[in-house]
């Protein structure tokens, strides 16, 4: 059984991934870039929540296991 903070993070992991991936699609589309700013700006995106997924989310779960 999942304690609460597993659910948690089992569920924003998952949200995160979508997110990444609606971004990609619309950046394969075309639909979200009308310049270079704008693929910049998404690409940027990306790379945020991939971060967020990373080591942000790897630093917490080390923190909460120090208490």
């Amino acid at each position: 059984m999942l304690t609460g903070n597993t659910q948690f993070e089992s569920l924003l992991r998952t949200r995160v991934n979508e997110e990444i991936e609606r971004i990609r699609v619309n950046l394969g589309a075309g639909t979200s870039v009308k310049n270079y700013e704008d693929y910049r700006h998404q690409t940027g995106k990306i790379a945020a929540l991939e971060r967020v997924l990373g080591a942000i989310c790897d630093d917490v779960n080390t923190e909460i296991n120090k208490r």
